[in-house]
């Protein structure tokens, strides 16, 4: 694999890991929060869109229209525990998501791949493991 998809793969994780946690002190309510967070999150990409408009004629609007139902939902999902857990307790929330996501995604892997070979069963368990052991108080 790529180093440099690696590293972002990295950068994504702690991004993703830490913007929550910054969304739990904003003082919002959840419905409230995923807009202004979705606006702004698409103010910071805006720059990047300039001279990338092209393959928009032959994007796949049915794929994105599905994505983007799905990570609304999800979005509102999140802000919504998000806004009313407290911060002792939104952690633990989004360790459990980040172990939904990655059921869901482990489950993808194992039809793309037809199976589950033995090292990554045993990777998938220690992940899991791992969840469960950070999470103990």
């Amino acid at each position: 694999m790529n180093k440099q998809l690696i590293l972002l793969a990295i950068a994504a994780g702690f991004s993703f890991g830490i913007y929550p946690l910054f969304l739990n002190k904003s003082q919002l309510s959840g419905t409230v929060m995923s807009a202004i967070f979705t606006f702004l999150v698409f103010l910071c990409l805006s720059p990047f869109l300039i001279g990338q408009m092209k393959p928009l004629v032959e994007a796949n609007w049915w794929m994105l229209s599905v994505a983007a139902v799905s990570s609304a939902i999800g979005m509102f999902c999140m802000t919504r525990f998000i806004a009313t857990s407290t911060p002792s307790v939104v952690s633990t929330l989004i360790v459990l998501m980040v172990v939904v996501q990655a059921l869901v995604t482990s489950s993808y892997q194992i039809v793309v791949d037809k199976g589950l070979s033995l090292a990554k069963g045993a990777g998938f368990l220690c992940a899991l493991a791992a969840i469960v052991l950070l999470n103990k108080k």
